[in-house]
């Protein structure tokens, strides 16, 4: 074999089972958040329409507060046999505050009505996808936590089964108030996704890099 037929085998080969990998972003497609409070009954109450997400617990002398925000997006525009190699959470963070402990993220483990979500009717929590404790600015959008990419890819995979997330505070814990999408700043999925096939090379695509 000559170098040329050598070198043509190659491209045949890398044009064949090359992945292309490329970032896709999705906005939330719902989100809520959900309060408890010992002094301020908010149990039944939902905030699916407001414009900011919480994330937060204090227990003080006078008060046990607690919210949590859950989002969801929709992931069934892609293709299920293709592979998340890197997953981001990225929000809108209007203000901040810092705790001993992180901002932890759990996909949720039922469905979930962003009118209808409250502190009583909350669904569980499926497994941990990862976590946050550095501080970032105020006012801009933040890639805050690396997500478990199995975790998502299941979501992918599954539609049917893609539940959202829950962004979950603990007692000293850091805490946030984010962009809902409402708040015109809606939290958002980076996925760096391959796809399962790539287009192969003509035969004339291949001649025309001689």
């Amino acid at each position: 074999m000559n170098r040329y037929w050598f070198v043509v085998a190659v491209i045949l080969a890398v044009a064949s089972v090359a992945p292309a990998a490329d970032w896709v972003v999705l906005d939330t497609d719902a989100d809520a958040y959900v309060s408890y409070d010992y002094r301020f009954p908010q149990e039944d109450e939902n905030f699916g329409g407001e414009p900011d997400l919480n994330v937060w617990e204090e227990f003080t002398e006078f008060d046990h507060d607690i919210m949590r925000s859950f989002i969801h997006f929709d992931c069934g525009g892609l293709d299920p046999a293709g592979q998340v190699l890197e997953a981001v959470l990225s929000i809108y963070i209007n203000r901040r505050g810092q705790g001993a402990y992180p901002i932890y993220v759990y996909s949720c483990n039922e469905a979930w009505d962003e009118y209808a979500i409250t502190w009583n009717n909350q669904p569980p929590i499926r497994a941990l996808l990862g976590s946050w404790s550095e501080i970032f600015p105020t006012g801009m959008y933040s890639d805050v936590a690396q997500l478990d990419t199995d975790g998502i890819e299941s979501m992918v995979d599954n539609p049917d089964e893609n539940f959202g997330i829950i962004l979950w505070g603990v007692l000293d814990g850091n805490w946030a108030e984010l962009s809902s999408r409402e708040g015109g700043h809606p939290p958002q999925l980076k996925l760096l996704f391959s796809e399962a096939d790539v287009q192969e090379a003509s035969w004339g695509d291949i001649k025309a890099r001689f």
